[in-house]
């Protein structure tokens, strides 16, 4: 599965990694790893990320690129900020999709924002990484 992340459905995104939820002050599950289709991924949106009962805190947690050529650039600067939304995409490897499933997070709050190395995951190279923390009031699955 490949991620991305961007401010509008229609802007350059940047690469997403890894996406999850905090189920308390210091602990983070990240609901990516294992994903491997597009119904997964909405099963996921719908029973974790979105579920208050699940996702107590209401936040999100993105692990990216810093991609000065994406809409979604370095955010170190800009913690406590408010933002309207974010939009995560997914998109299954070697397929190709005009729709594919997105989830849109509303009324943002940006909690904290670190620099970072890619995850082991990522199948090595070197990119500039930045790992955020956001709550947000609402979110919703597309297609």
């Amino acid at each position: 599965m490949r991620y991305s992340v961007s401010w509008e459905q229609k802007m350059n995104a940047a690469k997403l990694y890894r996406f999850g939820y905090a189920i308390d002050q210091k602990n983070v599950v990240w609901k990516s790893d294992g994903i491997r289709s597009n119904a997964q991924f909405r099963h996921i949106a719908i029973d974790s990320i979105m579920d208050t009962d699940a996702n107590q805190f209401q936040n999100i947690w993105l692990w990216t690129d810093v991609d000065q050529n994406a809409s979604f650039g370095p955010l170190f600067g800009n913690v406590g900020q408010n933002f309207f939304k974010i939009v995560l995409t997914s998109q299954e490897e070697n397929v190709s999709t005009n729709a594919p499933p997105r989830i849109i997070f509303r009324g943002l709050k940006l909690l904290s924002a670190v620099p970072s190395f890619p995850p082991p995951s990522a199948g090595g190279g070197w990119a500039n990484c930045q790992i955020l923390n956001f709550y947000f009031d609402k979110a919703e699955i597309e297609n």
